[in-house]
């Protein structure tokens, strides 16, 4: 049976679905590398968009496209003109860059274990280029028998049923990792990638390119079972399902045999899941299946644990998130427990926000350990109720939430958290009404300074932001506006005289925007010592309301305060002062617990 063209209304649904959240930008960007996938998607999109209103709101107004030249190939260059052919012929303004080998950030042409070096320049061009147009969704080609490779790829690594389901029709695009070829930074927080096609066949894609009469180039490469592990399971399902003569993998490179196996190992790890087994030698339309049943339940998963959290959670200071023990004993499905720890661990860790590192690098034995120890009722009756980190930069701490002085819930005002005593909840002293067992997230206490400096680490803590300010408003001084200027804090990559700085304060590692006199160290010793010296020009975050309060932790907040004490090298101890907010400085909170 011949293969059915994607039609306008069947792509008017797929278009819609992988919508971001935050609805369309005026300009979305294709990823354009001139094979039958990006080309039939840059016709699609072209033609959505013509056929929508001028003024409609469903849909981008204007489309760009943008092919990377890795020139790993001799015939790289003559591809990328015809991309550009492609393009130009739809009436679609295109571009083209050549990744520049050597030329830092990116490092010297790769001649073997290129793929995931590849990718990582043609990501950072395709961000650079973003920018430039002022693109705020980029849209991939990848289609159902990609999402097939994918899900199986991810299967020899041991993945559970949340990263078994392959790549997300809608994601935002991340941080990225910290060096200077992965790098975004808070952008990242606001640009998304979309895969519309990943519903639809290969051959399908086929008949939609040959039905319009689209040009578009092959890349010989993709049909070199030697050169990727993708290509190797791209050979062996093709030759299942069209017969003739079957992949040669003896010459396959060790470590593409070894993942085969793995492959081949774990294929039974889902069927729990899917209707159809997942099995090299069942049919594409069958793996299809069982990889979109894989993709509906981790689905299922995420919206539940968007719900759960909801209902869990706890009014709690910026940078930190806190769950009652007593909600979550009514969990009991381990995979959403995981699901649940892993949006925590994403929204709370230092670590960039989408990397893999701010989730406990996805061990499950990580996630089991912490599971296993937040599940467990009976911790707080016992004398090991003690703080721990189980991974990805968080510390969960015990703690009672009173809010038996607060009429607006937890943590409003006249709220506290406090460490439990076991003592106490064996004589019922901290009860449901007057308060509620749980968990605290929090950063993980970093080194103190002279262990970063020993270490050679980076404190993302304490910064310096002068050179950014001058930057900002040497622009404005010169005719381009007022400044803007935003700068992500413990979570990124000296002047003379007084300097601006971000510095942290109070338990929770909040922010404060200070002046700081000539000679004054950017670190801050301890907790309870800061500089006399230093002006304080905002330490509130702008995006908790109520505004941000400290009352649990300090003593008698509204007494006389007494005087501090001073040391000899000019440090004072004293208690947190109330927070301090200025007209012209915003500090908010931009991680989230969303799936995507």
């Amino acid at each position: 049976m011949r293969p059915l063209p994607i039609s306008r209304e069947e792509f008017a649904r797929f278009f819609q679905k992988a919508r971001p959240p935050s609805g369309w930008s005026a300009h979305l960007g294709v990823a354009n590398s001139g094979g039958p996938d990006s080309t039939c998607l840059l016709f699609l999109i072209q033609r959505y968009i013509r056929d929508s209103q001028p003024s409609s709101t469903t849909s981008p107004s204007r489309i760009y496209s943008l092919t990377v030249d890795h020139a790993l190939q001799a015939s790289s260059t003559a591809m990328a003109e015809q991309s550009a052919q492609a393009a130009m012929k739809l009436e679609i303004p295109h571009t083209t860059v050549r990744v520049p080998w050597g030329t830092p950030p990116f490092p010297p042409l790769p001649d073997k274990s290129f793929e995931n070096i590849a990718r990582g320049a043609r990501y950072n061009i395709l961000w650079r280029w973003m920018q430039q147009e002022n693109i705020g969704t980029l849209a991939m080609g990848h289609h159902a028998d990609d999402q097939v490779e994918t899900a199986l790829m991810r299967l020899g690594k041991k993945s559970s049923e949340l990263g078994g389901r392959g790549m997300l029709t809608c994601r935002r695009w991340g941080m990225g990792v910290k060096n200077e070829l992965d790098w975004v930074g808070i952008e990242g927080m606001n640009k998304w990638i979309i895969r519309p096609l990943l519903e639809v066949s290969k051959d399908r894609i086929l008949a939609t390119c040959e039905e319009n009469e689209l040009n578009y180039v092959t890349d010989p490469t993709n049909f070199q079972p030697e050169a990727t592990l993708r290509n190797a399971l791209r050979a062996i399902i093709s030759y299942k399902n069209k017969g003739g003569e079957p992949p040669d993998l003896s010459k396959l490179p060790s470590q593409t045999k070894a993942d085969l196996r793995a492959i081949h190992e774990n294929m039974g790890a889902f069927s729990h899941i899917t209707h159809e087994p997942l099995d090299l030698r069942s049919s594409s339309e069958s793996l299809r299946a069982a990889v979109k049943a894989i993709d509906v339940y981790a689905s299922d998963i995420e919206d539940r644990a968007t719900n759960q959290l909801a209902k869990i959670a706890l009014p709690s200071p910026p940078g930190s998130f806190v769950i009652s023990s007593r909600a979550l004993q009514s969990i009991s499905d381990t995979v959403l427990r995981r699901a649940m720890v892993l949006r925590i661990l994403r929204y709370i860790s230092f670590h960039p926000w989408g990397s893999i590192r701010a989730q406990a690098r996805r061990s499950r034995y990580a996630l089991d350990q912490m599971i296993n120890r937040l599940w467990d009722p009976d911790i707080f009756f016992s004398r090991q109720t003690n703080a721990f980190v189980g991974g990805g930069g968080v510390l969960w701490t015990p703690v009672v939430a009173d809010a038996s002085e607060s009429r607006e819930g937890f943590l409003g005002a006249g709220g506290r958290i406090k460490r439990p005593c076991p003592e106490n909840i064996r004589k019922e002293k901290v009860r449901l009404g007057n308060g509620v067992v749980g968990w605290m997230a929090t950063r993980q206490p970093p080194p103190r300074p002279e262990k970063l400096i020993e270490s050679g680490m980076e404190d993302t803590l304490n910064i310096d932001i002068t050179p950014t300010l001058q930057v900002g408003f040497k622009n404005w001084a010169s005719g381009e506006g007022p400044p803007v200027i935003e700068v992500l804090w413990d979570c990124h990559g000296s002047t003379n005289g007084f300097r601006v700085a971000i510095r942290w304060w109070t338990h929770y590692f909040c922010p404060k925007v200070v002046i700081l006199p000539p000679g004054e160290s950017l670190a801050v010793p301890d907790i309870k010592v800061r500089s006399i010296n230093e002006e304080i020009l905002h330490s509130n975050v702008d995006s908790f309301k109520p505004p941000l309060l400290f009352a649990f932790r300090q003593k008698d907040v509204d007494a006389q305060p007494k005087a501090p004490k001073i040391y000899q090298d000019g440090r004072v101890k004293r208690e947190f002062p109330e927070p301090v907010t200025s007209d012209w400085i915003c500090t908010s909170w931009i991680r989230i617990l969303d799936s995507y």
